[in-house]
């Protein structure tokens, strides 16, 4: 979806900040989950809460993100048998 909302010539900031996302949010959520279930309200609650801000993230995703038309594109019918397929991988 990137690259339907940023041309081809300004992809690289957006690409790069979807990606450092996840090493960002991973390294965020391990540190504050252990001070959570540490100190404040236990291993279990603290997944149930993770859960809880991934189901409203889902949610708001749902009525916000939009996929776009997609224009000029062309699409090819291909014909893939089963031979090459398996030679593709083997």
């Amino acid at each position: 979806m990137i690259s339907d909302y940023f041309p081809k010539e300004k992809r690289v900031i957006p690409t790069s900040t979807f990606h450092l996302g996840f090493y960002l949010a991973s390294g965020l959520a391990s540190f504050l989950s252990i001070i959570a279930s540490k100190e404040y309200i236990g291993w279990r609650w603290t997944f149930h809460y993770l859960g809880f801000a991934g189901l409203g993230i889902a949610i708001i995703l749902l009525f916000t993100l939009t996929e776009r038309k997609r224009e000029n594109r062309k699409v090819e019918n291909i014909q893939v048998d089963s031979y090459s397929l398996i030679s593709f991988f083997f």
